[in-house]
């Protein structure tokens, strides 16, 4: 119901639901509903639970633009692995490795897009298929920028025969740092890992 000179009008329902569904702060309350809460991969039950929100949303994102941007938000804020932001970009599987090609810059900026929207990255499987020349590639397209500039939690299993695979995931709005080694690193390191992980904050905070 509206006031306007003294006389009341009265807004039918429809039209209300349609002004609010295109609110983008209730949007973004009701999509947040939807979130995937990435646990441990052993409890089926929960990783089946998050897939299915991550189709729910991807469907809501097909909806109508304004359900877009807020939907995608969503989806794409907490990831438990590295490819979906990979494939972003022109890869290609040779024997599990992971290889990337020439990066235009159209897919470049498509690819950075969707990377301000990840602030969650939980000990994300497949890392170590990423062959060390993607990384080597990566890091020459971002000069010296974080991969995912918005990250503010990372979870890591690190492989310390190849640190440099995880430099370009570190950045500077991290707010939490978990970092933990298999045990064939722990065999390597022998007491090593408090200085790695050390090593790995000063370069999120010089």
């Amino acid at each position: 119901m509206t006031t306007c000179g003294g006389s009341t009008h009265i807004v039918p329902p429809v039209a209300a639901s349609k002004r609010a569904l295109q609110c983008q702060d209730i949007l973004n309350m009701i999509f947040s509903l939807l979130s995937p809460r990435w646990g441990p991969r052993h409890d089926k039950d929960l990783y089946k639970e998050c897939l299915e929100r991550c189709r729910t949303l991807a469907c809501c994102a097909r909806v109508c633009t304004s359900f877009l941007d807020p939907a995608l938000d969503v989806l794409w804020r907490a990831l438990n692995s590295i490819h979906p932001i990979l494939q972003l970009l022109p890869i290609t599987t040779i024997d599990r490795t992971v290889m990337l090609t020439e990066v235009t810059p159209a897919r470049w900026a498509r690819f950075q897009q969707y990377a301000q929207r990840v602030r969650v990255l939980i000990r994300p499987n497949g890392i170590d298929y990423v062959h060390q020349s993607v990384w080597m590639l990566l890091g020459s397209l971002l000069q010296g920028a974080p991969l995912l500039p918005r990250l503010v939690r990372l979870s890591l299993d690190i492989l310390v025969n190849r640190p440099a695979d995880y430099l370009c995931l570190l950045s500077p709005s991290l707010r939490n740092l978990e970092l933990s080694f298999n045990d064939n690193s722990r065999e390597i390191l022998r007491g090593m890992e408090a200085p790695i992980a050390l090593a790995f904050l000063q370069v999120v905070i010089p």
